[in-house]
């Protein structure tokens, strides 16, 4: 897959049971590098921003990237070596991207160190070298920026172009959770939630980590919170608790919590049994693509009544409607 096709796809894993639904996918994206294919997910914020640039260039705008980056600007390198990686505003050239990469990165700018720590790992515009990609990476993760941190453990968690370690990952994955990646919190709940090699599974380290996530946005990390609390894992069981959190995944758009929420309304696990609320939240699931609620509302419709129908489908309306989110892609990227 090409590199900007990367860049633009988001970071980043039914009926017959009617099971817990826990968000499967790569990890929530607030890392900024250009992407490999086992390191998309790591991508989406910055690198939306920097291509966007790379993307507009006209020539007056390219002609001023260019002066800024004969003055060492290292923001101006790293823009115009995107901009010959992706051919914006002037022919591809992967050698030019890797030079204005390595200017950019023996400035010191971690950007620059990423990103030419990613062109040795896919060797592009230079001799693929994983070493040397490592030795690039580590001074972008060194720096202490936690998208770099972040990339690096998603490297090391993969597996895919460096050596799997897991112990590796969780390290560099900790140092950008404690700077607040949500992305990273949520991949550290995840192996402590389900153990990995070497990893104990860890339920209330799982959920500390997971609930950091879900406190910093993360839809994923919100719907296992309420999986957790649900199931009485890394704390007591706690029906209104996992409501309360499958309702602001649900906001964010993830439709997993959207079936969630179905599910408890209509078997009343611990709340009182509502079918048109029920009928509510599988409308919206299936809305979003949700097999379990395309394939739930199909049975359900018949245990209401025609007004009971109608009503469940106002509200639906209404929330989606009131929550712009529900528009999006699905937000269920981070979580097991």
């Amino acid at each position: 897959m090409h590199w900007g096709q990367l860049w633009r796809s988001r970071t980043v894993l039914l009926l017959p049971a009617l099971c817990l639904l826990l968000s499967a996918g790569k990890a929530n994206a607030d890392a900024t590098v250009p992407a490999t294919p086992s390191s998309a997910e790591a991508t989406a914020a910055t690198a939306q921003k920097d291509t966007a640039v790379a993307q507009s260039v006209a020539p007056a705008d390219f002609a001023r990237l260019e002066e800024k980056a004969r003055q060492n600007d290292p923001d101006a390198l790293n823009k115009l070596a995107m901009a010959y990686l992706e051919g914006r505003g002037v022919g591809p050239d992967d050698t030019k991207a890797a030079e204005f990469f390595r200017k950019a990165a023996e400035l010191g700018y971690w950007k620059g160190q990423s990103n030419l720590g990613l062109c040795y790992l896919r060797g592009r515009g230079v001799t693929k070298d994983p070493a040397e990609a490592l030795q690039w990476l580590r001074k972008a993760a060194d720096q202490g920026v936690a998208a770099a941190q972040f990339n690096l453990g998603m490297l090391s968690d993969k597996g895919d172009e460096l050596p799997r370690d897991i112990k590796e990952a969780v390290t560099w994955y900790e140092k950008a959770a404690v700077q607040g990646s949500t992305a990273a919190a949520a991949r550290l709940g995840r192996i402590f939630r389900l153990g990995d090699e070497g990893i104990a599974r860890d339920q209330a380290t799982a959920l500390k980590w997971f609930q950091q996530a879900a406190e910093g946005g993360n839809a994923d990390a919100q719907n296992t919170v309420g999986v957790m609390a649900e199931m009485g894992q890394g704390m007591e069981k706690n029906v209104e608790k996992a409501v309360e959190w499958y309702r602001k995944a649900a906001e964010n758009g993830n439709s997993k919590a959207l079936g969630n929420l179905g599910r408890l309304y209509w078997f009343a696990g611990g709340l009182p049994q509502d079918k048109v609320e029920a009928y509510k939240w599988f409308a919206l699931s299936a809305q979003r693509g949700e097999a379990l609620g395309q394939n739930t509302i199909a049975e359900l419709k018949f245990a209401l009544t025609k007004e009971e129908l109608a009503e469940a489908q106002r509200r639906a309306a209404e929330f989606r409607a009131s929550h712009r989110r529900l528009a999006a892609p699905n937000q269920n990227q981070s979580s097991p």
